[in-house]
């Protein structure tokens, strides 16, 4: 067990258990007396007997930067409920001497901002709902009333009902569909219920679930150093040499006559996102309304024409839906991907432009005809990046249709860098250390700027002015 501290980079509280005894060890600085560090280094290397917990990847690489002490460990989470003591020792172990000193330096400090948002999340809301009513099997049927803070299932949660006789009842979410979610309640009730409180923080998703996929088979040995990346390398091991933007690409290839009115701007970023001899990466800000989904869209035209593979993802569901309303407008074909439950009774007027474009992805899952059908001759893709880290997509074999062979990342500033690797931007008082791409200094003298605002809003100080 080990807890991080928001105002401490490091662990403050760290405990062993064996099957009889539970014991507690303050912590060991790096100057502490060699017994000290000599008994802890047993226990973590594994030599003294097996160190085991779930969580084992977080573990691990927390616990190497805070002694600087080689761990080796199973991750519990990976073995099924009744392996045998044989079966844990044979099984494959967390090592963190299978990494370079500098690779776990990064991996420990990107997996303690994402420690230190958790902490941060709350552990008990109130929820809004429009009712509450008897379903089969003695579930209660909950009647969400927003997206955002609808109840979701969750083992990890519990649902406190209070009712208008001053009655709490306690229940688990079990299913969740469109705005009802079911709820399995202990014991009976009576009255109405008039608060509904869902304590307990809710699961991992999927891009966090696939960054702690991707770090523990790192440890385990699984995948290769993480220099084997070129994307990996330029973000987080090139140290900050900064890289100049040589000379602006030439436009060679013609684009479409929809997009011929476009400016200087945006026909550089084009040519840069289409430039066979360019930089690998391609940054592009500006300020609201200076047409980045439409440069976007420009290069979408000929990657279409020439039958080139392309992901578009973005944060939000919003943010991609409204890249979808672009390319639509440009008659640009292409697949967005949404998730039944974002979808479902929630948000199905917003598709609607989108027409035969859409694609439900529950209806892909785990049949690759079902996928091949849906995706019919579309070459480009849209969907969050929580979607593209699904691993239900990749089971599919969507990527066998349309490879990841370009990716275009709308909303960049919303996502720490983590999340290509993966991890949600937001918290950045709580995790000053956290980057987006905006944030790479090596990046900053070649990004583009987009220096064109379209559609100006009204000043300020006009909208309250008579008519």
């Amino acid at each position: 067990m080990y807890s991080p501290q928001k105002n401490q980079n490091g662990i403050c509280t760290l405990a062993f258990a064996t099957s009889t005894e539970v014991f507690h060890i303050s912590p060991i600085s790096h100057g502490a007396p060699c017994t000290g560090r000599r008994n802890l280094a047993h226990i973590l290397d594994g030599s003294l007997s097996i160190l085991a917990g779930f969580g084992m990847t977080r573990l691990a690489l927390h616990l190497h930067h805070q002694w600087g002490l080689p761990v080796q460990g199973i991750d519990l989470s990976t073995l099924l409920a009744k392996e045998s003591l044989m079966q844990i020792r044979a099984a494959q172990k967390v090592n963190t001497s299978l990494l370079d000193e500098s690779h776990l330096t990064c991996l420990s400090k990107l997996f303690l901002n994402v420690e230190l948002l958790e902490v941060q999340r709350p552990t008990q809301m109130d929820m809004q709902f429009d009712g509450v009513a008897a379903g089969k099997d003695g579930r209660l049927i909950m009647q969400n009333t927003r997206y955002k803070t609808r109840v979701r299932k969750s083992a990890n949660t519990s649902i406190i009902m209070e009712t208008s006789h001053g009655q709490q009842v306690v229940g688990h979410a079990v299913h969740a569909e469109g705005k009802r979610t079911g709820v399995h309640v202990i014991g009976g009730f009576c009255g109405t219920v008039q608060r509904i409180r869902v304590v307990g923080r809710e699961p991992l998703t999927h891009a966090e679930l696939a960054c702690e996929e991707f770090i523990l088979l790192l440890l385990q040995g699984v995948l290769p150093s993480l220099t084997r990346s070129p994307y990996i390398c330029m973000f987080w091991f090139s140290g900050e040499r900064a890289q100049q933007r040589g000379c602006s690409p030439l436009l060679a290839k013609s684009l479409g006559p929809c997009f011929s009115h476009i400016n200087t701007s945006q026909r550089q970023v084009v040519a840069a996102m289409l430039s066979q001899d360019g930089d690998p990466l391609v940054i592009v800000h500006g300020p609201p309304e200076t047409g980045k989904t439409t440069t976007i869209a420009a290069a979408l035209d000929f990657w279409m024409a020439e039958r080139k593979p392309t992901w578009i993802i973005a944060q939000s569901n919003v943010g991609i839906k409204n890249v979808a309303r672009t390319l639509v407008k440009y008659d640009i074909d292409f697949r967005l991907l949404v998730s039944k439950e974002f979808y479902v009774e929630w948000h199905e007027d917003l598709y609607t432009v989108i027409g035969g474009c859409l694609v439900r992805s529950h209806k892909l899952f785990g049949d690759p005809v079902s996928a091949e059908r849906k995706i019919g001759s579309s070459s480009i893709i849209l969907c969050t990046i929580s979607m593209l880290l699904n691993p239900a997509i990749d089971n599919c074999r969507i990527f066998r249709l349309v490879p990841v062979e370009r990716l275009v990342v709308d909303e960049a500033s919303q996502i720490d860098t983590l999340e290509f690797m993966q991890l949600p931007p937001h918290g950045k008082d709580t995790t000053p250390d956290m980057k987006t791409v905006y944030d790479f200094k090596q990046f900053k003298a070649a990004a583009y700027f987009l220096n064109t605002q379209y559609r100006m809003p009204v000043p300020l100080h006009q909208e309250n002015l008579p008519g």
